[in-house]
């Protein structure tokens, strides 16, 4: 849509060594006009020597949307993550929330209400997914009870990414 987007990658460390080699600190900035800059997106890892990346601009279908993802450093698998679509009026964060709805809908329907948990989601953009892992509940631990991967194709619409079709991939026994 014609914005400029620069990522500021800051490397942190002890004053005494002056010599950080992480990238741990990310800002996302939008040029809005002359000398002017949005902030769209701010992280700071600390804990962890996860470091941050840049951020990068992938095809979804006929549109593009701009990505983040970090790892967050723990042993789930986690992400710091963020999505955007623009348009004239500027940057817009993708709202997957009908993925949700769409993921809650078809495990309602073929678990039960409340006799599942939905893990964490992975969103790929550029395959126009999002995977959600199902799991009995109440479960007996973290990765306990596997039922098995809910698939969503999504096309993006605007800022929205709309369900187009559901699978599921069950758990190998």
């Amino acid at each position: 849509a014609g914005f400029k987007i620069f990522d500021v990658l800051y490397r942190v460390g002890p004053r005494k060594n002056g010599k950080p080699t992480v990238v741990n600190w990310k800002s996302i900035l939008v040029q809005t006009g002359h000398d002017q800059y949005r902030e769209i997106f701010h992280a700071q890892e600390y804990y962890c020597n996860c470091p941050l990346s840049s951020s990068e601009i992938v095809r979804v279908g006929n549109e593009r949307m701009l990505v983040t993802k970090d790892s967050d450093g723990g042993n789930g698998g986690g992400y710091i993550e963020d999505y955007w679509w623009f348009d004239p009026a500027g940057p817009h964060e993708v709202n997957f929330s009908p993925i949700g709805s769409a993921i809650t809908k078809y495990a309602s329907k073929h678990f039960g209400p409340a006799k599942y948990f939905a893990g964490y989601w992975g969103i790929y953009p550029e395959q126009n997914e999002v995977k959600a892992w199902l799991q009995k509940a109440p479960a007996q631990c973290r990765a306990c009870g596997g039922l098995g991967t809910v698939i969503v194709r999504f096309r993006l619409v605007g800022a929205m990414a709309e369900p187009d079709r559901t699978n599921f991939e069950p758990d190998q026994k």
